[in-house]
């Protein structure tokens, strides 16, 4: 089957639900945003203010949401500190340490994460 392509936050949801209905996983090969985007969305307003509410780094939200919104989550890093802030949103106090509320979430429907989920234009 052709999938849609998708250019927008709210796409992305409808190509989600799309691909729960049909048993295909929805993969996230460059959550943060990759090399060329990365400093764009680490200087997000919105990311900013939900990582300081809930006490995390923007990476972490970034990687928590994707995992809250059913994406399969590829990250990888060359520094050892990014790997164990990265994986620390499956550490600590257990899973809901770094669970953020969903309605923080919708939040980010105002943040431009297509190049986040490594969507192509």
């Amino acid at each position: 089957q052709h999938l849609p392509t998708t250019t927008t936050t709210t796409t992305n949801s409808s190509l989600l639900r799309y691909c729960s209905q049909n048993r295909i996983v929805f993969q996230a090969y460059s959550p943060l945003g990759g090399f060329r985007s990365r400093g764009d969305l680490f200087k997000d307003v919105v990311l900013m203010d939900i990582a300081k509410k809930y006490n995390l780094t923007v990476s972490q939200v970034l990687i928590r949401w994707a995992i809250q919104t059913g994406t399969a989550v590829v990250s990888s890093s060359s520094q050892w500190d990014r790997m164990r802030e990265n994986f620390n949103v499956w550490n600590g106090n257990g899973f809901d340490n770094v669970h953020v509320h969903p309605g923080a979430l919708e939040l980010l429907d105002e943040v431009d994460l297509q190049r986040s989920r490594g969507l192509d234009k």
